[in-house]
């Protein structure tokens, strides 16, 4: 029998809550996947932020802001991360 694992990042959604959203089956998938596709897992996950758009939405890990574009590996993430999910508001 082979151990399936499952890489993990840890939300901290918009009022401190604690998530855990299941990103990918290998840790290859997991360094190849970009910001965007990370914060389309997120928002499926979280029914809360549902009504925000997924522009308003940005992504922390330590101090700075991710860019959509970028790879996760580009940011050192790795299984059971902390992001910060963060809402940009107009004005």
């Amino acid at each position: 029998m082979s151990k399936t694992t499952i890489y993990q990042v840890i939300v901290l959604g918009l009022t401190g809550e604690r998530n855990i959203c299941d990103v990918a089956n290998t840790e290859k998938e997991m360094s190849r996947m970009t910001v965007q596709q990370l914060k389309k897992i997120i928002i499926g996950k979280l029914p809360k932020i549902s009504g925000l758009s997924e522009d308003s939405l940005k992504l922390m890990y330590t101090t700075k802001m991710m860019e959509d574009t970028k790879p996760l590996s580009s940011y050192y993430i790795h299984h059971l991360s902390v992001i910060q999910l963060v809402a940009e508001l107009p004005g």
